[in-house]
């Protein structure tokens, strides 16, 4: 009978408990792994769709604020164009007008106060000898191309006292009343703008004197 003899050392069984541990660990690991790796990935989307919205938000505002200059120059524009309407439409200098208005006083006719706005609205008020002065200075207002429309407002006559004598009394010296007349006139601001108006004051303001 023959007996089989083995000298080669016996293996020891692995423990399955370990791979086991192992194996759960590198798991965890790899999961952990793909966990941060997908997190990173969305971080980098979320990064890149808050990149994306900045680059719109400065376009819009480049846009925008294009708009807000381009609405500013076209302002400026209207400004302009409004700034020459008036001036082309502010009426005419004083001097020009008060020689006008001599020019068509009778010969003991004296402004007295004289108001003119840059409407073309003026109010003036007038020493006169007699009533029929006033009616006249009146009448040549209505015929002049340089005024639109006149009318007299108000006409009343002024007493006036006698000097004062050496012994403080008052004299008894009559004196003819002087007249007052006040107008309302509305400047022609295009007839009285030409060089035909200024032209017609100053020959008028000759044949008058």
């Amino acid at each position: 009978m023959l007996v089989e003899i083995n000298l080669l050392p016996k293996k020891e069984a692995k423990p399955i408990g370990l791979l086991l541990i192992l194996s759960g660990f590198f798991i965890l690991i790899l999961l952990a792994v793909m966990f941060f790796y997908m997190k990173g990935i969305s971080y980098t989307n979320e990064i890149q769709s808050l990149q994306n919205e900045i680059n719109l938000t400065q376009k819009s505002s480049a846009l925008e604020q294009k708009k807000a200059t381009v609405i500013e120059s076209s302002s400026s524009v209207e400004q302009l164009k409004k700034s020459i309407e008036w001036a082309e439409s502010y009426p005419i200098k004083t001097i020009p007008l008060m020689r006008k208005l001599t020019a068509l006083l009778p010969e003991r006719g004296f402004i007295q106060s004289f108001a003119y706005d840059e409407t073309g609205t003026i109010k003036i008020s007038v020493q006169f000898d007699s009533e029929s002065e006033a009616a006249f200075f009146l009448s040549r207002l209505d015929e002049s191309k340089w005024f639109d429309s006149a009318r007299m407002t108000k006409l009343a006559a002024q007493t006036i006292n006698g000097p004062i004598t050496t012994d403080g009394s008052q004299s008894n010296t009559s004196y003819l009343p002087r007249y007052i007349g006040d107008f309302d006139l509305k400047v022609n601001k295009v007839t009285s703008k030409t060089d035909k108006a200024d032209k017609e004051t100053v020959k008028e303001g000759v044949e008058g004197k």
